[in-house]
């Protein structure tokens, strides 16, 4: 009998601290990238020049996203990423390729630079 307890209480306690770790952890979601594409930074400091028609894509699958005329664009692949997963996002217009790895799932208000290349964010020297 005394040994039924504990089979049930180690089971219990495992259960418990099984349903805890799996709360902790993110669920796997569709990679998710929102921003702008601007033409050029300028004087170190300001974006100038929304490129609409730009191209962006992933690594992850071969859905792709066009900037609008304000060059604004949301991309949701088909691909599900986990938090620890590398992958490249690249923008393209004309000539012109910009790319940046990403890690998981999702990157909202990247500023995307053509010239000079820079990528999430970043005119002039990073913070």
């Amino acid at each position: 009998m005394r040994k039924s307890r504990w089979t049930r209480a180690t089971a219990f306690i495992f259960g418990v601290s099984f349903v805890f770790f799996m709360a902790g952890r993110s669920p796997v979601e569709k990679a998710m990238i929102e921003g702008h594409v601007y033409r050029e930074c300028q004087s170190g400091r300001t974006l100038s020049g929304p490129i609409g028609g730009a191209v962006v894509s992933t690594s992850l699958d071969s859905l792709t996203a066009r900037t609008d005329r304000d060059g604004h664009f949301r991309l949701v692949t088909n691909t599900r990423v986990p938090d620890d997963q590398v992958y490249t996002v690249s923008v393209r217009s004309g000539d012109t390729v910009v790319s940046q790895q990403l890690l998981g799932s999702g990157f909202t208000g990247a500023n995307i630079v053509l010239s000079p290349p820079t990528f999430l964010g970043y005119c002039g020297t990073r913070p």
